[in-house]
C-alpha cells in the first residue's frame, strides 16, 4: 500500500512537455463529477420543480448542462497522446506490435472496471435503502447482471443499450473502440505521409458529417437537454436521446480525430524545432477563448421557452459545436507543449494535481455509484437551491475521489505493476535485443510512455 501511494505521488516532468494533460484531465473530471451530481439531483425527488425549470434557462449554468463537451476533452487528450507517442515509437523502433498494445490496454483497464461492475451487481443494493432504491440501485443491479459481459468486451454502447450497466461506462467503450481504430490512421501518417493525411482528413470529415446526418434524419435534439421531463426520475440510461446519440462512438469520433491530428502536428512541429511567433500565440489564445466559450455557453439557446425546434439548426450544432470545443482544447495543449501556455500552463501543471489526475480513471468508475447512492437514499423530496446543490456536489466529489484512491491503491496500481513486469519480459525476449535495447526497456517512450500513459488511454 505504501509503495503504491509513493508511485501515485511521484512525478518526473515530461521531456515532451506533456504535463499539461494532467491538469486538463483533473479539471474536466471535477466538472464532470459536478455535472453528474446536478443532473441526478435536479431530475430526482425535487419539491420545488420550478427552481430547476428556471435554473436550466440561465446561461451561467451552461457549463453543467453542456458537460458532455468535457468528455470530448478526454477524447482529444486520448487521441493526442496515442498519436504523439506512437509516432515517437515508430521513429525509434520502426515498428509497433499493435496486438500487444491492445492486450496491455485491456489488462490495465479491465480489472478495476470489473470490480466496480461486480459491486453494482452484488453488494451495492445492500448498502442502503429508500423510496427510490428500487428505481435506481436495484434497476442498476438488474442491468449489470444482464449486460456485464458487454462491458467487459467494451461494446456496451452498441449492444444491450436498453440495459446499459453503469450510465457513464459508454465512454470507456467508445474510447477503446477509437483506440483500436486509431492505428489505421496513425501508421499511414508515419509510413505514407501523403496517403496518411488523406485518410486522416477523410476520417475527420466523416466524423463531422455522420452526427449531422443522424441528427437531421432522426430529428434529434442538438444536445441532451437536462429537463426533468426529458430524463424521468433520473434514469439517464433509459433516455432515448442518450441511447441514440450520446453513447455512440460514431457520434463522438470527431473529438478523437481532433486529438489525432493534433498529435501528428505536434510531432512534426517539434521534430522541425520550430517556434511559434508571439503574434500567432496571441491570436491563438483569443480564438480559442472565443470559440470555446461560444461552444460551451451557446447551449443555453435551446433551453429558452420561446425557442422553436429547427432540424437544420440542431444538426449543425450537433456536428460543429463539439468540433469547435475540441479545437479550443487542442490549442491549449499545443500552446502548453510549445511553452506558450503562460498562466494556463502553470495552472495545468501544478504539482498537487499529479496524484489527483492519476485517479481520474478510477474516479470515473466510482462516480456513478456515488451519485446513485446519494439520490436513491433520500426519504423526502429535496428543496433545491444553489448553496444546497453546491454542498451536495462537493460532498459527492470528495466521496468519488476517496473511493478512487482506495480502488487505485488496492487494484489499479498492482495491475500496472504486473503489466510492467510482463512488458519487461517481452522487451527482454526480443530477438534483436542488445545492451542498448536493454537500456531502452526503462527509457524509451514505448515502455514508459506508450504503455503507461497512452496504451491504456486512461481518462
Amino acid at each position: 500500500m505504501r509503495s503504491n501511494l509513493e508511485k501515485l505521488v511521484r512525478w518526473t516532468p515530461s521531456d515532451l512537455g506533456l504535463d499539461c494533460v494532467l491538469g486538463i484531465k483533473f479539471y474536466c473530471m471535477l466538472l464532470i463529477t459536478a455535472g453528474h451530481g446536478v443532473v441526478f439531483l435536479a431530475t430526482g425527488a425535487v419539491a420545488n420543480v420550478d427552481y430547476v425549470e428556471q435554473a436550466v434557462r440561465q446561461p451561467q449554468h451552461s457549463y453543467l448542462l453542456n458537460g458532455m463537451l468535457l468528455v470530448d476533452s478526454f477524447l482529444v487528450v486520448s487521441g493526442f497522446l496515442l498519436t504523439r507517442l506512437l509516432l515517437l515509437e515508430l521513429d525509434k523502433r520502426r515498428s509497433v506490435n499493435f496486438g500487444l498494445l491492445y492486450i496491455f490496454r485491456y489488462i490495465r483497464l479491465t480489472p478495476s472496471y470489473l470490480a466496480v461492475v461486480a459491486l453494482y451487481a452484488t453488494l451495492l443494493p445492500r448498502l442502503g435503502a429508500g423510496p427510490l432504491w428500487p428505481s435506481r440501485i436495484l434497476l442498476e443491479q438488474d442491468r449489470c447482471r444482464a449486460s456485464w459481459w458487454a462491458n467487459m468486451l467494451y461494446i456496451n454502447n452498441y449492444v444491450n443499450t436498453d440495459k446499459l450497466c453503469m450510465f457513464q461506462s459508454w465512454y470507456i467503450s467508445s474510447d477503446t473502440q477509437l483506440f483500436m481504430l486509431a492505428p489505421l490512421v496513425v501508421y499511414p501518417l508515419w509510413r505514407w505521409p501523403t496517403m496518411g493525411r488523406l485518410i486522416a482528413a477523410t476520417a475527420t470529415a466523416m466524423s463531422i458529417l455522420i452526427p449531422f446526418a443522424v441528427t437531421w434524419a432522426r430529428k434529434l435534439d442538438p444536445v441532451l437537454l437536462i429537463f426533468p421531463k426529458e430524463i424521468w426520475q433520473g434514469d439517464l440510461s433509459g433516455n432515448a436521446m442518450y441511447q441514440t446519440a450520446i453513447i455512440k462512438t460514431h457520434m463522438r469520433a470527431s473529438s478523437y480525430c481532433c486529438g489525432l491530428l493534433l498529435g501528428w502536428f505536434v510531432h512534426r512541429f517539434q521534430a522541425g524545432e520550430r517556434e511559434v511567433s508571439q503574434r500567432s500565440v496571441r491570436l491563438g489564445w483569443a480564438a480559442a477563448v472565443l470559440v470555446g466559450v461560444s461552444c460551451m455557453f451557446s447551449v443555453s439557446t435551446f433551453y429558452q421557452s420561446g425557442h422553436a425546434y429547427r432540424p437544420l439548426e440542431a444538426a449543425l450544432y450537433a456536428s460543429l459545436h463539439r468540433l469547435g470545443w475540441c479545437a479550443a482544447t487542442a490549442w491549449i495543449i499545443f500552446a502548453c507543449v510549445t511553452g506558450n501556455g503562460g498562466v494556463m500552463q502553470r495552472v495545468l501543471t501544478w504539482r498537487p494535481l499529479v496524484p489527483l489526475s492519476r485517479l481520474t480513471y478510477c474516479a470515473y468508475l466510482v462516480n456513478g455509484g456515488v451519485v446513485l447512492w446519494s439520490v436513491a437514499g433520500v426519504r423526502q423530496p429535496r428543496t433545491l437551491s444553489t448553496p444546497a446543490l453546491a454542498l451536495e456536489v462537493v460532498s459527492q466529489i470528495f466521496a468519488t475521489f476517496l473511493g478512487a484512491l482506495i480502488l487505485s491503491l488496492m487494484l489499479e496500481s498492482p495491475i500496472h505493476g504486473l503489466e510492467r513486469a510482463l512488458l519487461g519480459r517481452y522487451r527482454s525476449g526480443e530477438k534483436d535485443g542488445d545492451k542498448n535495447d536493454e537500456e531502452d526497456k526503462h527509457t524509451t517512450p514505448g515502455d514508459q510512455q506508450v504503455t503507461e500513459e497512452q496504451a491504456t488511454s486512461q481518462l
